[in-house]
């Protein structure tokens, strides 16, 4: 099965996953949701930073633009996505889907 990085944005931690990690570990997907620093912009560097892998296998980023977010707009979030270099998926969701949706959130991410 696949390893996955989930990462918090602001103000949040490792813990917000806690729903889609149990999901994915119920798929017998790895899952790894570490705590980073929470203030403003510093969370949302690691998406920009490169990942390690294991020559020859590749690595993955999806975003996943939350439609009805009030906190980041739509085009704000494919921005953000794009200039990460992310897959971009949609999600009816508000702000924060790990906790109001994660079963859609878990289909999103288990994509082939």
């Amino acid at each position: 099965m696949s390893q996955f990085v989930l990462i918090h944005g602001a103000s949040h931690g490792g813990w917000c996953w806690h729903k889609v990690k149990k999901l994915l570990e119920e798929g017998a997907h790895t899952v790894q949701a570490p705590d980073l620093p929470g203030h403003e912009p510093q969370s949302i560097l690691p998406i920009s930073a490169p990942l390690r892998r294991s020559p020859g296998r590749s690595v993955r980023r999806i975003g996943v633009v939350c439609q009805r977010d009030r906190a980041l707009t739509p085009d704000f979030q494919e921005k953000m996505y794009r200039r990460a270099g992310c897959e971009i998926r949609y999600l009816d969701s508000g702000h924060a889907p790990f906790f109001s949706r994660p079963r859609e959130l878990v289909d999103i991410l288990d994509e082939e």
